[in-house]
């Protein structure tokens, strides 16, 4: 980072003369200090231990997923729990918050969610009176508040301060207590001696929190650890901050995860953004959400002459028989050496393409696939034809897409619509066979990557899934034709044969997936969740080829 990176965390070894650190090494494993599940996640997860309400089942369970109800708490009727033992847990640090929901809920009628950093607030508030040593750390923490944009501050300051004074007391009546009265009435409330302490706070959040994941990265809520706040930005990382085996408020969930070999007196940096975006959009990303500016190894590289970034990449139009790429500063094609001269209409052109498609990944809804589906593919269609899957912000449209395609040919089975799903399924399979490529481009993420890992990972699952036989099975579905959509893709790669091949193909990529997902997850704890999932995948898998190499054998 560019001027001062604040404190940092560095590899001691014990012994003088220890070597390096290996990827896939566990560095830290620690507990969040605070945590909230997002507003997305609390009808589904526990408000204390972030448990899932449905889990899914185990490889092989024929039963699906364990399903269970989650109670809500009697007083605000907004957070849920999986069990009393949770509640009871909670309480001290709901308590305060519990009230000050139905207080608002009583002034609107019904029930009030605040949001999801608004309930954070109010728990880093908690925790100056309950927890005067955590409080201490916490204010030890950098806020960025210095050298933020004052006005964006402001308007940010002012949102969260309103909520954080509607959850408290608001005024008796309308008028019959100043602004300024009331402000330092809430104030007090939460704690605070000035406005510009609860500022910091907010700047502190913003600057520190950590989103909280499932075992396979998805997001269900945001935490603070003052020990991983310590860790510095780079968008060359060698660590991940990971949950191996999804969150738990019982154990140490959090881990550190080494990613790269670590040297002795090295600094541990891991990526506070998307390290698959362009140059410019993680600057602006960094700049906006923690007012600073990049200047890790892999940013230094952009401005010398001779770097080529995968990110950046054009397809060689060169010749037909081409199949390399060039980069936009790097007119050179990486593989058939011809220069691309300079044409400004096309560049325009695909610069305004680009920027659509940035603002339909802006508008993607994970709880809804059929629109995200629905805008992601025109810019998928249009983009394809002239970046190669590593290109920003092609690869992130893949990632949306495939998720999307997923849901949608899920759905499509569910309700008897075979062919349908074959077709979904398919095209989700292209996507996530780019989606691979484009990760594993030279430079965009290092092997072992959890990301990248969970990648391979849904490759494999994609190609080993028996749709066929899932389809035969369906109510009311047709036998599938062996007809199906052209892919939206002005490249799509072609997808291995159905049967044997397909299946030999998935259990090559699975193997891989294990491997990555061993060094991203951490050796220590066996890769997690997932690792466990995929070998159990493999044992399945291996069982069934005996079984039909055993059949082809008696047949012959």
């Amino acid at each position: 980072m560019a001027g001062d990176k604040g404190r940092g965390l560095f590899y001691r070894p014990q012994i003088k003369n220890d070597s390096s650190i290996t990827r896939g090494t566990l560095l830290l494993r620690l507990k969040p200090d605070i945590w909230v599940p997002l507003s997305s996640r609390i009808a589904s997860h526990c408000y204390r231990c972030l448990a899932p309400a449905n889990k899914p089942a185990a490889l092989g369970d024929k039963q699906g997923e364990t399903k269970r109800d989650l109670f809500r708490c009697k007083g605000c009727r907004i957070a849920r729990y999986c069990g009393e033992s949770c509640q009871r847990a909670d309480w001290p640090s709901h308590r305060s918050e519990c009230r000050a929901y139905k207080r608002a809920s009583s002034v609107k009628g019904s029930d009030v969610e605040p949001g999801t950093s608004v309930r954070m607030l109010a728990r880093l508030a908690a925790a100056k009176s309950m927890d005067p040593k955590l409080w201490r750390r916490i204010e030890s923490l950098h806020s960025y508040r210095s050298e933020q944009n004052k006005g964006g501050l402001t308007s940010e300051a002012e949102a969260a301060f309103a909520t954080a004074a509607f959850l408290c007391s608001p005024p008796s009546s309308a008028g019959s207590t100043s602004d300024e009265k009331h402000q330092a009435e809430v104030l007090h409330e939460l704690g605070f001696d000035s406005s510009r302490d609860l500022l910091d706070l907010v700047c502190k959040l913003n600057a520190n929190s950590i989103t909280v994941t499932a075992s396979d990265l998805a997001p269900v809520g945001i935490c603070l650890s003052v020990t991983a706040a310590m860790l510095n930005h780079s968008c060359h990382p060698n660590a991940a901050v990971v949950f191996p085996d999804g969150p738990s408020t019982s154990v140490e969930s959090m881990a550190v995860v080494a990613i790269r070999d670590i040297a002795p007196g090295e600094e541990i940096v891991t990526s506070y953004i998307d390290v698959t975006d362009g140059f410019v959009a993680r600057q602006a990303q960094l700049q906006r959400l923690y007012s600073f500016q990049c200047a890790c190894k892999l940013c230094r590289r952009v401005s010398k002459a001779s770097f080529v970034d995968a990110r950046e990449a054009r397809w060689c139009q060169m010749t037909k028989e081409c199949t390399g790429w060039y980069a936009k500063a790097q007119r050179r094609c990486t593989k058939c050496q011809k220069e691309h001269p300079y044409d400004e209409d096309e560049e325009t052109k695909l610069e305004k393409a680009v920027r659509e498609a940035e603002e339909a990944l802006q508008k993607t809804n994970e709880e809804d696939s059929m629109t995200t589906w629905q805008g992601v593919r025109r810019h998928v269609k249009s983009l394809s034809g002239s970046l190669p899957p590593s290109a920003y912000p092609l690869l992130s449209l893949l990632r949306a897409g495939q998720t999307a395609l997923v849901t949608l040919a899920s759905t499509a089975l569910d309700t008897g619509m075979g062919e349908r799903a074959l077709d979904l399924f398919d095209e989700a399979t292209r996507f996530a066979m780019l989606v691979v490529a484009g990760m594993n481009a030279r430079g965009i993420m290092v092997e072992g990557h959890p990301a990248r890992a969970i990648a391979i990972l849904t490759l494999a699952k994609l190609l080993l899934t028996d749709v066929y036989e899932a389809v035969a099975s369906a109510p009311s579905s047709k036998a599938p034709s062996g007809h199906g959509e052209t892919s939206v893709l002005d490249r799509p790669p072609a997808l291995p044969p159905r049967g044997l091949q397909r299946v030999l193909t998935g259990k090559q990529i699975l193997e891989q997936a294990i491997k990555e997902l061993t060094i991203g997850f951490g050796r220590q704890d066996g890769g997690g969740q997932l690792t466990r999932l995929a070998k159990e995948m493999m044992r399945h898998l291996d069982d069934e080829l005996k079984l039909f190499s055993a059949g082809a054998r008696l047949q012959q």
